[in-house]
């Protein structure tokens, strides 16, 4: 019986050690099975959540590529928290024809180093260069980022591998499903000519970054990936990487997740190419899932996680395993987890492990979930941002029409063949075409034959990149025919990729200005009364003509109307106007049309005469006298026919042998002068002889001579300084102090004697040499002005300007110049104009008086009363002084009307607020009676000849009485008494 029962306790042992063996050999079976479910699970779970993550980065991305490191930060910083990532890495898509402009702004793109080759399979071709050297077993590490874009990696002197040229022949995506891939095999001829894939952007990680402007794809089995990913549409990885030397971390591989151009269709491998902007690429660490799977697993619960025959992770070895296929972004992982031994605190641990396992997933089914609240959120927000995009392009698109609808110039959008693509209204407007017209015409039609050439060499250069903008004023051939005058401002439009797409043009209207400045240049070379050339087109027109006729064939004559200024003076401006602009076309009428004729100026005219001899010429000018006779319309008193003849001078260019248009239009000058010394109503020719006596003639030649001598002689004064200004005294006529001073001009000859002004200034004036003079003074007076500033001297002083001075724009320029670098004070120079220089042009003497009073300069108006019209240039000419003429002041002593004369000019001053001087007052008596009629100032050889001024100075400082008119004091006090005893 006890043996029974032994034998049944151990058959009942037997059987419940069996049972319990069995149930734990189940209970075994069942943890190793639910341990592969659990790890697979967490694998697929975490590397989904990744790719979810991965694929909502990428569809923001293609909506908006990250322009700095900010912005990609915000985009993809959250991927690094999932566990098993390393990094997040932005990787644009560069085309070879991108390149050179890419290493311009970024600098060299610089060859990836390859992997080893137990992971990486065989290395790339190698290329006529050499990589860089790896540093952390991949690439240059670059300072963390800070917001802004990582500079470019350091220069090495090397080329990047060759660029690819398509993209066709990609290896097929693979599917992760059945046997371990076999090793990647020799790269194709495709693989080989890969694009260029350019790091852009980084997410750093601890220690790690990855360098801007590197070729990711010289890496082979990353070309592999990224190509597969590319033309597949999802995310696809590549083979295990061995981590460099003292990285750590164990081996990992790398993810790339295609981002394509928002909007294009992406079904078919050639769009998804055509479409692609880049990747986003992370690096997958396995060693970063051990810890994880270790508290999924029961103890005693081994696995393995192997690629092909690559072991991932090693957890002891394996019995008796359960294996499972994880596919991993287009690859596929082997997971093998091994039976744990059979015993009968096996169920304790497997019920432990997976509970443990169970919470695990749990907190991992958590996180999931959590990561992709945040990724819906984050798509929402792209969305949201997305709209206010569309509606701000939208927005956009509308400003930009509407402004380019209502633009007050012309605009138009051109093809780059040169058709018209869009116009607005304006354009319609100004070419006189209807919009819908003008789209069925070319650029090249509108614009007129002689203009095409040039915008057809402008529109080329900026499509080869020669030119960037071209700016051109042309004439547009309206809808009637008529041209019209544009500006137009033409540049190159390119599209995404630097591609020329389209020209833009703004055109505005010009014809109205074209017009205004046609008007202006024929006013600038046209004198205003009689439409004839004036002296400046004449001397280009004559200076043009002897450049290119080297046979000096034709001539000048020069023609001066006799005894005009009577007519002026009698007659009056009009009808000396209406003569003028009768014989400017009367003259017109008798030449040919190849002829040149213009004013001069006043009443001289001058020819240019293309063709021709002496005889030629002479004959020319006898018939021009008979027309110049036949001009008497002028009606004198008791309405007789005022007879008008006028004088020639003719200058035939064979004989003259001239150089220059100067010399010949001064030979017939002299010539013309020559003929108005022997009688005038004549011509003369210059070398030739007039029907008189040959003494004659040669006396004639001697003054010709004489004159040209004396134009030299001023011109080498100017040059060589050989001026010299003398100062006479003005006077008060009350108290006898000398208040300023008139400046007077002399030349030094060569003896050092002076020469006076009436021998050179009649030369100067007739041959536009005043002017110069006039210069010379004025800045002369200034710089002796200063000088006297050392003495604390501030005198006044008298200039004298001619009457070309006043028709000069830039005189007051001149002044206020002089005035601006001096200490000198405006109020010092008091300029003096003559009557008959203020004739020639009233207009112009105006306007010079008034501008140098609004300097702070004095005007005078000298030689008063001995013009025609006197008083009327006291109502038209602003002044300050009046200078009565020596003609009434010389014998106002024994002369009544004289005297009436010169109180009639003082009490009209007085009445002006003007005050007065009196010239060539010559005694004591003569000073006398003018102070007693009332004038303020007195000038004359009895009040001071002219001297340096620094000597009046000495004798008078600060405008004291003067020593020698102590006698004057004396007889004004002796003619008291006289008149008191009578």
């Amino acid at each position: 019986m006890p043996a029974i029962i032994a034998a049944c306790v151990a058959t009942a042992t037997t059987v419940i050690a069996f049972v319990l063996y069995q149930q734990a050999e189940h209970t075994s079976k069942t943890q190793r099975n639910a341990a592969a479910s659990h790890i697979r699970a967490a694998v697929l779970d975490t590397l989904q959540a990744t790719t979810g993550r991965l694929e909502d980065i990428a569809a923001a991305a293609g909506q908006h590529w990250p322009h700095d490191g900010y912005e990609f930060t915000v985009l993809a910083d959250g991927v690094l928290q999932d566990q098993g990532i390393d990094r997040v890495s932005l990787i644009r898509y560069l085309k070879a024809s991108q390149r050179a402009s890419y290493e311009r702004s970024h600098g060299p793109i610089e060859a990836m180093p390859p992997p080893p080759r137990s992971y990486a399979g065989p290395p790339p071709p190698q290329s006529n260069h050499s990589a860089p050297p790896p540093r952390n077993g991949e690439s240059p590490s670059l300072p963390p980022r800070n917001g802004e874009s990582p500079p470019p990696p350091p220069r090495n002197g090397q080329s990047p591998p060759p660029s690819p040229s398509s993209g066709e022949g990609l290896p097929p995506p693979r599917n992760g499903q059945g046997a371990p891939p076999p090793p990647p095999p020799q790269p194709s001829r495709e693989i080989a000519r890969a694009r260029y894939f350019v790091l852009e952007s980084f997410v750093q990680s601890k220690r790690e970054a990855i360098p801007v402007g590197v070729d990711v794809g010289g890496m082979h089995s990353r070309a592999v990936a990224m190509l597969a990913a590319a033309t597949a549409g999802h995310a696809e990885s590549t083979a295990p990487i061995e981590p460099a030397a003292g990285e750590g971390g164990g081996p990992a591989t790398e993810i790339y997740m295609p981002v394509y151009r928002h909007g294009t269709p992406t079904r078919t491998s050639p769009q998804r190419l055509s479409a692609l902007l880049g990747f986003i690429a992370t690096r997958y660490r396995y060693a970063r899932l051990m810890p994880g799977l270790r508290d999924l697993i029961p103890a005693g619960v081994p696995f393995t996680l192997r690629e092909g025959s690559k072991t991932l992770l090693a957890h002891e070895s394996p019995r008796r395993p359960e294996i499972a296929s994880i596919p991993v972004a287009g690859r596929s992982w082997t997971l093998a987890v091994g039976t744990p031994p059979t015993n009968l605190a096996a169920m304790l641990y497997t019920l432990g492990a997976g509970a443990a396992l169970t919470l695990l997933l749990a907190g991992l089914g958590l996180t999931a979930a959590r990561r992709q609240r945040l990724a819906l959120e984050l798509v929402q927000q792209r969305i949201a941002e997305r709209q206010l995009a569309e509606s701000a392009l939208a927005s956009a698109e509308e400003r930009f029409k509407t402004a380019f609808s209502e633009a007050p110039i012309g605009m138009a959008l051109i093809s780059l063949e040169g058709r018209l693509m869009q116009v607005n209204r304006a354009l319609a407007e100004i070419a006189g075409y209807t919009e819908e017209q003008l789209l069925t015409l070319s650029a090249a039609e509108l614009t007129h034959l002689d203009d095409q050439p040039e915008d057809e060499q402008a529109m080329a250069a900026m499509r080869s990149g020669r030119l960037r903008v071209h700016d051109v004023e042309k004439r547009l051939v309206r809808h009637n025919g008529e041209d019209a005058w544009v500006s137009v401002h033409t540049t190159l439009v390119r599209d995404g990729d630097s591609q020329p797409s389209y020209f833009l043009s703004q055109l505005e209207d010009i014809t109205a200005r074209r017009r205004y400045e046609s008007r202006l240049q024929h006013m600038a070379d046209h004198d205003p009364l009689t439409g004839l050339l004036n002296r400046r087109a004449y001397d280009r027109a004559l200076k043009e003509h002897i450049a290119s006729h080297a046979r000096r064939d034709g001539g000048v004559l020069v023609i001066d109307l006799d005894d005009f200024k009577q007519v002026n003076d009698t007659l009056g401006h009009s009808v000396g106007d209406d003569l003028i602009s009768r014989v400017g076309a009367a003259l017109t009428a008798r030449l040919r049309g190849e002829d040149v004729i213009a004013r001069l100026g006043g009443d001289e005219f001058a020819i240019l005469v293309r063709k021709g001899g002496r005889e030629e010429l002479e004959k020319l000018a006898r018939s021009l006298l008979i027309t110049v006779r036949e001009q008497q319309a002028a009606r004198g008193p008791g309405g007789r026919q005022r007879p008008i003849t006028a004088s020639i001078g003719v200058a035939p260019l064979q004989a003259l042998g001239a150089s220059s248009a100067d010399e010949a239009l001064t030979a017939a000058d002299l010539a013309m002068y020559d003929a108005k010394e022997a009688g005038r109503n004549r011509f003369d020719t210059y070398g030739g002889r007039l029907l008189r006596e040959e003494q004659e003639d040669s006396r004639r030649q001697a003054r010709i001579e004489t004159r040209l001598e004396w134009v030299e002689r001023i011109r080498a004064a100017l040059d060589e300084d050989d001026l010299v200004l003398h100062a006479q005294p003005v006077a008060e006529t009350m108290t006898r102090r000398m208040t300023q001073y008139e400046l007077l001009l002399r030349m030094r000859a060569a003896d050092g004697s002076l020469i006076a002004p009436d021998r050179f200034l009649p030369v100067a004036e007739r041959y536009g040499l005043v002017k110069e003079l006039d210069r010379w003074v004025i800045t002369t007076a200034i710089v002796m002005l200063e000088d006297q500033l050392t003495f604390g001297r501030r005198p006044i002083v008298e200039l004298n300007l001619s009457g070309q001075s006043l028709s000069d724009a830039d005189l007051t320029e001149h002044v206020a110049r002089q005035l601006q670098g001096s200490a000198v004070q405006a109020t010092q120079l008091v300029f003096e104009v003559t009557e008959t220089a203020a004739i020639g042009n009233i207009a112009a003497a105006r306007s010079c008086a008034e501008e140098l009073r609004a300097l702070g300069c004095r005007f005078a108006l000298d030689d008063f009363g001995a013009g025609f019209g006197s008083f009327y240039y006291l109502k038209h000419l602003p002044f300050d002084y009046i200078k009565i003429d020596g003609e009434f002041v010389r014998s106002c002593a024994g002369n009544a009307a004289d005297r009436l004369v010169i109180k009639a000019v003082v009490d009209l001053a007085r009445g002006m607020s003007k005050r007065t001087i009196a010239e060539f007052v010559g005694d004591a008596t003569t000073l006398r009676i003018l102070r007693d009629l009332g004038v303020d100032f007195a000038q004359g050889f009895h009040i001071g000849r002219p001297q340096p001024l620094s000597d009046w100075l000495l004798h008078a400082e600060d405008g004291g009485p003067r020593p020698d008119l102590e006698e004057f004091e004396a007889e004004a006090q002796e003619a008291t008494r006289t008149e008191a005893r009578t």
